[in-house]
């Protein structure tokens, strides 16, 4: 039995174009899979938990290592612009507080400058003072350390007591107190803390080799350059 023409030819388009192709005297698309449904705009879509932040969150400050931390008898000097009668020379003392005007004692053992400056600020704030002063209306400058040392010891030409202002490496500290005596051994460095011997090899760390040797100072520490 022969088929009419017609039904031959969409027999034809429907098994030779691909899916969503619009055969020849079709008036409209095929209907759209089922799996479009599932990404149409205006779909609920579960949020991923790998999602990444906001480009306008506030970033978190890393803490700044190198910052002063001010010790018992250290020498401040103290300005409040605004409050020129608070301005001066402030020694902390053994129990670690200064005493200012208008405030009394504030804590300044084992705290930064810009935490000495809060500090000031918010006794301000709840004196009786009508406008405190703003925390850039403060500045803290450390005069004299008489908290934080170290020594350097032996064959140098400049050996003694070095203040320890911030971080300092084993090789910042003898910068400060070279050049060797001609006797020096600076292979055999160490320094002493606690009564342990931490060994530096002074001709491998400038060569850039075993940079573990190169410690950060701690107050107290003896940096020894034995002669040989």
């Amino acid at each position: 039995m022969m088929l009419p023409r017609r039904t031959v030819s969409v027999i034809i388009c429907a098994s030779v174009f691909l899916p969503g192709h619009i055969c020849a005297g079709q008036t409209s698309p095929p209907p759209a899979a089922e799996t479009a449904k599932d990404t149409a705009p205006g779909k609920d879509v579960a949020p991923s938990k790998d999602t990444a932040p906001p480009k306008d969150a506030a970033p978190v400050a890393p803490p700044n290592s190198k910052a002063y931390i001010i010790g018992a008898l250290d020498e401040l000097e103290i300005k409040v612009y605004s409050l020129q009668n608070l301005n001066g020379f402030y020694p902390v003392s053994s129990d670690g507080s200064i005493s200012m005007p208008l405030i009394g004692d504030v804590r300044a053992d084992g705290v930064t400058k810009d935490q000495l400056a809060k500090a000031i600020a918010d006794r301000l704030a709840a004196s009786v003072l009508n406008t405190p002063p703003a925390l850039d209306e403060i500045s803290i400058t450390v005069v004299r350390n008489n908290s934080k040392k170290y020594y350097v010891l032996g064959g140098v030409a400049r050996p003694g007591e070095f203040p320890l202002n911030g971080q300092t490496t084993v090789l910042d500290a003898l910068s400060l107190a070279l050049p060797f005596h001609d006797f020096a051994n600076p292979t055999k460095i160490y320094v002493l803390r606690n009564g342990k011997q931490l060994k530096f090899n002074y001709k491998e760390v400038i060569k850039g080799k075993k940079m573990e040797q190169n410690y950060q100072l701690q107050s107290g520490d003896r940096i020894v350059v034995p002669e040989s």
